[in-house]
């Protein structure tokens, strides 16, 4: 009868070291994964990167098609390897992938590429930009006149710092310029009655005044002002005297 208690005891106690080995290996494996796990992400870094500039350049000769395939493989692999933290190299194979949907004129896939980008980098002015021309091709007009004023923003604030491959800082005018202008084309797209304190011409005539004062030589913003600025004068008083004002500045 003695026997019983001690036979249980000894399947308990072997349970018990069993159970603590597998512990044990399993913190063991944790450890040896989360040490090999940080150059590994440096690696997948440098490829991604490697990929970008390779892909961009493929873009430059015309070859989109063979820019998203490559984009796609590291698209996968990031999404593997790289940490949720890892904003910045996530950002940049997204905007990549999103430019070269935008080459092959798939504005869906490119929209929701941007709209990633933008998730991860708020302050990513290109991909707000890309964003908007995205939108604006799919007649969303709302949502590229969003993205193209958080693009404005973006540079426009005083911390913002424009990276070397979406533009130096000595082109910030024309890039402004140029966002200006597209901001004044979605706002003549608009119905009148969908911008408050003024109507959407009113705000047109203002942005692309913007864009030509910062760069004088965009005939694409004097040109569409001017006629902006001729509808107008075919309209309400209160419309002139905005107009004298706008030039006024």
């Amino acid at each position: 009868m003695a026997r019983g208690p001690k036979r249980k005891l000894n399947v308990s106690a072997a349970r018990d070291v069993k159970m603590s080995r597998g512990i044990l290996l399993t913190c063991l494996v944790a450890l040896c994964t989360s040490l090999a796990w940080f150059p590994m992400q440096n690696m997948v870094n440098q490829h991604i990167s490697t990929v970008v500039d390779s892909s961009l350049a493929l873009l430059e000769e015309g070859k989109a098609d063979a820019a998203i395939e490559k984009l796609a493989r590291a698209c996968s692999l990031g999404n593997w390897f790289l940490s949720a933290q890892d904003y910045s190299s996530r950002a940049n194979m997204h905007y990549a992938l999103g430019r070269a949907f935008m080459e092959t004129n798939r504005t869906h896939d490119a929209a929701r590429e941007f709209e990633l980008v933008v998730t991860l980098e708020p302050q990513h002015w290109a991909a707000q930009a890309n964003l908007g021309s995205a939108l604006f091709l799919k007649k969303n007009f709302s949502g590229a006149l969003s993205a193209f004023q958080e693009g404005i923003a973006a540079i426009e604030e005083k911390d913002s710092v424009l990276h070397p491959s979406r533009g130096r800082s000595q082109e910030r005018p024309s890039i402004l310029a140029e966002l200006y202008l597209q901001k004044g084309v979605v706002l003549l797209e608009l119905p009148e009655n969908r911008c408050a304190g003024a109507t959407c011409t009113e705000y047109a005539a203002q942005a692309l005044r913007q864009a030509q004062i910062l760069n004088p030589e965009l005939h694409l913003a004097s040109q569409l002002l001017a006629k902006t600025t001729v509808d107008l004068q075919s309209n309400a008083a209160s419309s002139k005297s905005y107009i004298k004002a706008l030039f006024d500045e």
